[in-house]
């Protein structure tokens, strides 16, 4: 019985690290996202502030 508890223990605990290091990877690409996105806003606005001269 010991043993079925260990196995349970042990599939709680590999499930919680799945679910950091997703945590972790989706804060990751949504850093890059938006920099992404506020890069290119920036061109945007520099694009069109040239234009206006």
């Amino acid at each position: 019985m010991n043993s079925l508890w260990d196995t349970q223990r042990s599939v709680e605990d590999q499930n919680a690290q799945v679910e950091c290091l997703v945590k972790e990877k989706l804060d990751e690409h949504m850093a890059a996202y938006f920099a992404r996105m506020n890069s290119n806003a920036a061109q945007i606005n520099q694009d069109h502030a040239g234009h206006q001269e």
